[in-house]
C-alpha cells in the first residue's frame, strides 16, 4: 500500500475531527519521546575561571593605594551605593568634610567592604581620622580628589589652602 491509498483510506473511513486528533497525538507522542531521550546538559564547572576574576591590585592608579574604612552611615547609604562611587568624606564626630571627589569601590567578595581608592598623601590624611568616615555619593566627575580640610601652618610646610591631586 502506497502512502496515497493510506491518506484516501484515513480521510474515506474517518472524520476531519478524528484525523486532526489522531496527529496531534502523534506528534505529543514524538515531542515526549525526544524531550526524555535527550540528554540534559550538564555544566561541569559554573565556578568563574580565575583569569576573569577582579584583581583589585591591577585596578590601582600608580601613586593611589587602596585605602580600606567603615563607613558610619553605611546602612543608610549601603541601597544607593554601587561597585564603584564617587564620594564626600566626613569626619563621623563633627561632619566635618574631609575630602571630595574620592573613588570608592567596593569588594567584590564581600559588597559590604569598602575603600577609598587616594593617592599616597591623602590616604596619611586620612589615616589620622581612622578608619570610620561619614560618606556621600556625589555626582561622578572627572576632577581630582581634593583634601578639604584646611589646617593651620606646620613646622614642615603651609597646609591652609585646598590640596589638589593628579590622577
Amino acid at each position: 500500500m502506497n502512502l496515497q491509498k493510506l491518506i484516501d483510506y484515513i480521510f474515506k473511513n474517518y472524520t476531519h475531527e478524528q484525523v486532526k486528533i489522531a496527529v496531534g497525538l502523534i506528534l505529543s507522542f514524538f515531542t515526549t519521546l525526544c524531550i526524555y531521550s535527550c540528554k540534559p546538559i550538564e555544566l561541569e564547572n559554573t565556578n568563574v575561571p580565575k583569569e576573569l576574576e577582579v584583581n583589585l591590585s591591577l585596578m590601582i592608579p600608580e601613586g593611589h593605594i587602596l585605602y580600606s574604612f567603615e563607613a558610619s552611615n553605611f546602612d543608610n547609604i549601603e541601597p544607593i551605593l554601587e561597585a564603584f562611587n564617587i564620594v564626600q568624606v566626613y569626619n563621623p564626630v563633627n561632619g566635618q568634610l574631609l575630602a571630595k571627589n574620592i573613588k570608592m569601590l567596593r569588594a567584590p567578595k564581600d559588597p559590604s567592604q569598602l575603600a577609598f581608592v587616594v593617592p599616597v598623601n591623602i590616604a596619611n590624611k586620612l589615616a589620622l581620622f581612622g578608619l570610620e568616615f561619614k560618606i556621600a555619593v556625589q555626582k561622578n566627575t572627572k576632577r581630582s580628589p581634593v583634601w578639604a580640610l584646611k589646617t593651620k601652618k606646620s613646622r614642615v610646610g603651609s597646609a591652609s589652602e585646598l590640596y589638589t591631586f593628579g590622577e
